[in-house]
Parts: structure tokens; C-alpha cells; sequence
């Protein structure tokens, strides 16, 4: 009996820390209704004193908790969150978290201020805008920033996409009971804090040098392709009349056939010219010619070569023959057989 007694304890304890949840979760917000719409946010022009955070969202914590220790109770808190967790890397967010100290040119607590730029926080101005997505959710406890972050989120990505909007970045202001989630349409440079302008003017910088670089490289590449095919397209100048018959296709070069040059051509002692003006030379002569006149004295010992008798002969014969011989092409002639003449 009495352990039944302890079972049915354990099961109501069981019931009520279930029935507790579930109180804590609707108490938070979990069925809350959301409403995203576009109009003017419930945040006018404010200052405040932010601390630029890198790193994950879900880091933010242990700052607000920080924030909310150096002010007041009641104080406006404010989030800025700039980049999307879903693009950039979560060690790469950029985020600021701080306190309201003005709001719509109220009068600023110096004390407050003087606390927080003495914990390493930065002072800036945000401007009010007209028009922002937004939308708001009610802060009751701890869970209720888990379950709006989970819920409110997702709803404003569709309702932008939607909606074809430009909103960015997204801030979250707590202020008291409730949480006011808002993404600015107009303005929106002056939301971002200077840590994240100069960034920002960082990367434009080294875009606009690697812009450059490529123009740059284009530019090069083009003048060599130019400069590369005016020199193969020619080396002499070309008139306007053979340019403009070139371009009607009328234009016909002929190359005068030139015979394989000679060694003296290889070997630099004749110019193409010269060489041409030889060829000229050459056909202009006539293939055949007479071989020159001697007076044959009868006593000459060499034999002349005829143009029936090739060199080659001609050498033979002169070695063949001996001192008797004529170097006459005629039948030679015995002294004995000329007759005496008496003076």
C-alpha cells in the first residue's frame, strides 16, 4: 500500500512539472499570435552606448546580462544584429549590444553614460525612420527571448522575401514587458555603428583594387593582341586603294618565283637584289656562245679547245701530247715536206 501511495506521488509530481512547462511556455509566448507588418517602428531617434561584439548570436547573452547590471532597472536594452547567420560564418557575425540613454531627444543620465564608457562602451546616435518591418513580442521571462528568436525570426525572413523588401539590419529593444523586433527600410547606413562602417569601406576598397587589377589585365592583354596582330598582318604599309580593294576581295597578290638562292646568298655575299638583278642578267644572255678567236701562231704548244671537244678531252690531249705537237686544231705539219726557198 504505501509503496502505491509513493508511486502515485512520483506520477502527480510527474503531472504538475508537466502542467508547469506548459503553463511557463504559453505564459512566454509560445502560442503567441505574430503579427509582421510594415510601418513606423515603435523607436524614435535614440542614443545609445553599444559594445561591438563578433562572434555567435547566441553569445549575446552574458553582454546583455552585463548591460542591464551597469543601468538602471527599467532600461532600455537594444541588439543590432548585421550579418545573416545563414551567409556569413557564426566566428564572422557582427553584432552591438547596449542601453538606451535618450530617446526622441530626452535629457541623458551622465552617471549612467559615464559608467558605461568607463566599461568600454562607445556612444552613437540612431536616426528615426518612417518606415521599418516590425513587430512585437511579449517578454515575460527568460524563455519567452528563446521562443521569440525561434519564432519571430523566420516570419520576418518570409515576410521580406514576400514582400520583395530591402530591410536590414535587424534590432531587437526590450523594453520591459515586451520585445519590439524591427528591421529599418530606409536610413539604413546610419544603423550601422562605426566599427562596421569602416569594415564595410575595407571591403569596398579591396573590391574596387581587384576591379582594377582585372580592367587593368584586360587592358594589357588587349594592347598585346593588337600590337601582335599588326605585326603579323604585314610589315609594309598598306595604301587606302589597296585597302579598300582588299576589302572588296578584288585585291590579288602575285609572288614572283624565286629559284633556291645560291651559296652566295646563304653565306651574305649577295643581297636578295643582287640576286635578282643576276637572274636578269642570265636570262637576258643567250644559252649559247661562240668560243673566242685566237690567230694561231703554229707554234703553240697548248691545244684549244673546241665546242665540239669537252674540257675534259681537251685536258687528256694535253696530256697526251708531247713537244712536237701543235697547239693547232689542224693536221700537223712535217718541216721536211716545206720546200727550201733560195735567196
Amino acid at each position: 500500500m504505501a509503496e502505491l501511495l509513493l508511486l502515485a506521488g512520483i506520477g502527480v509530481l510527474f503531472l504538475c512539472l508537466i502542467f508547469t512547462l506548459l503553463a511557463l511556455l504559453l505564459l512566454s509566448g509560445l502560442f503567441e499570435t505574430i503579427e509582421v507588418k510594415t510601418g513606423k517602428p515603435p523607436l524614435g531617434e535614440v542614443v545609445i552606448a553599444y559594445k561591438f561584439c563578433r562572434g555567435p548570436y547566441k553569445e549575446c547573452g552574458p553582454v546583455f546580462t552585463e548591460v542591464c547590471g551597469l543601468t538602471p532597472q527599467g532600461q532600455k536594452t537594444v541588439g543590432i544584429y548585421y550579418d545573416d547567420p545563414e551567409v556569413v560564418e557564426s566566428h564572422k557575425l557582427r553584432y552591438v549590444v547596449g542601453a538606451i540613454l535618450s530617446e526622441d531627444g530626452s535629457e541623458i543620465d551622465e552617471l549612467v553614460q559615464h559608467k558605461l564608457v568607463q566599461c568600454g562602451y562607445k556612444v552613437a546616435k540612431l536616426p528615426s525612420v518612417t518606415y521599418a518591418v516590425n513587430t512585437t513580442f511579449p517578454y515575460r521571462s527568460a524563455l519567452s527571448i528563446l521562443i521569440a528568436v525561434w519564432r519571430v525570426y523566420p516570419r520576418m525572413h518570409n515576410y521580406v522575401k514576400e514582400h520583395k523588401l530591402c530591410a536590414h539590419p535587424y534590432m531587437e529593444v526590450y523594453d520591459g514587458g515586451s520585445i519590439y523586433f524591427m528591421a529599418p527600410l530606409a536610413r539604413q547606413n546610419e544603423f550601422y555603428v562605426p566599427e562596421v562602417q569602416e569594415e564595410e569601406e575595407r571591403a569596398d576598397e579591396g573590391d574596387d583594387e581587384d576591379d582594377d587589377s582585372s580592367v587593368d589585365d584586360s587592358v594589357s592583354a588587349s594592347r598585346e593582341t593588337s600590337y601582335s596582330r599588326s605585326v603579323m598582318d604585314g610589315d609594309m604599309p598598306i595604301s587606302d586603294s589597296e585597302s579598300e580593294a582588299e576589302e572588296e576581295g578584288e585585291t590579288t597578290c602575285t609572288v614572283p618565283e624565286i629559284e633556291c638562292p645560291s651559296e652566295e646568298l646563304l653565306k651574305g655575299e649577295l643581297t636578295p637584289r643582287e640576286l635578282l638583278e643576276e637572274k636578269d642578267r642570265d636570262q637576258s644572255t643567250p644559252d649559247t656562245c661562240e668560243p673566242p678567236m685566237f690567230q694561231d701562231s703554229g707554234f703553240s704548244s697548248e691545244l684549244t679547245p673546241t665546242p665540239q671537244m669537252s674540257p675534259l678531252k681537251a685536258e687528256e690531249g694535253g696530256k697526251a701530247s708531247d713537244g712536237n705537237d701543235s697547239g693547232s686544231s689542224f693536221e700537223e705539219i712535217s718541216m721536211e715536206n716545206i720546200p727550201k726557198t733560195i735567196s
